[in-house]
């Protein structure tokens, strides 16, 4: 490791370009994961920092339950000076991978923070007390100015099959209507084969709409908030790379939370 360390710092800076930097990352060359984000749900993480001032730092990191690809808090360190003979620098990697196996070991099959919170724009919160799979990954907005809160199932290879969100609906122009929103569905996903709308009750949402094609298995259930804003609660299952089980077991899920959901000042 000490050569390596040293080869490193003796070695110019890479000319590659991102995309070729990209091309050849060691999760590409070395593991047998299809994405960057499925090798690093499936991988522990443990680093080594030379500073300036001669110590060796060995530590493994918690992945970000945030921002996914990421890593926000140490599991545990180990502070060496740099004049510490190899064997011992051998066994403190050992000990920092061993204490992130144990973390991760000691952890149920469901993230630890199942109780969720998501801001809304009329200064209302709604809360979600579900047991989520840590397969679940958190994207945030996606990206959308729509979308209040995203998250998708990721696989093991990196596929994802489902999405659960929260935003406003804007293609239903705050119309809940049977009709509209079946036309805004034949607009956003094409044909329609299966269609159904109802009224609800027992949460905080009045009617759910539910459709099906070969693509996609949707369920959406909405709620008028104010005069000119609707909430709505989505699943998007992509039945590309889904068995009918897991569509079952995405469905009850969703069922969940929708139950579970609670609207706060």
């Amino acid at each position: 490791m000490l050569r390596a360390v040293e080869y490193i710092g003796n070695s110019p800076l890479s000319s590659a370009n991102p995309k070729e930097r990209e091309a050849n990352a060691a999760w590409k060359k070395n593991s047998r994961y299809k994405s960057k984000t499925a090798f690093w749900k499936n991988n522990h993480y443990v680093r080594i920092n030379i500073t300036e001032s001669n110590q060796c730092i060995v530590y493994s990191m918690k992945r970000s339950e945030k921002h996914q690809g990421t890593y926000d808090e140490i599991i545990k360190e180990v502070v060496l000076p740099m004049d510490t003979d190899t064997e011992e620098i051998g066994k403190s990697v050992i000990d920092v991978f061993a204490a992130s196996e144990s973390y991760y070991g000691s952890k149920k099959a469901y993230k630890v923070k199942d109780k969720r919170t998501i801001s809304l724009l009329d200064e209302k919160k709604i809360v979600i007390n579900s047991r989520w799979d840590d397969k679940w990954v958190d994207f945030q907005d996606g990206g959308s100015a729509e979308i209040y809160q995203l998250y998708k199932y990721v696989a093991d290879d990196g596929d994802v099959l489902a999405c659960i969100y929260w935003g406003i609906a804007p293609e239903l122009d705050c119309d809940m209507s049977r009709d509209n929103v079946m036309t805004s569905w034949k607009r956003l996903y094409g044909k329609v084969d299966v269609y159904e709308y109802k009224l609800v009750t027992g949460s905080i949402f009045s009617t759910c709409a539910e459709m099906e094609n070969e693509d996609v298995h949707k369920i959406s259930y909405y709620v008028q908030m104010m005069d000119d804003l609707l909430l709505e609660c989505g699943l998007e299952i992509l039945k590309e790379n889904v068995s009918g089980k897991q569509v079952s077991q995405f469905i009850k899920f969703f069922n969940d939370v929708i139950v579970s959901s609670k609207i706060s000042d």
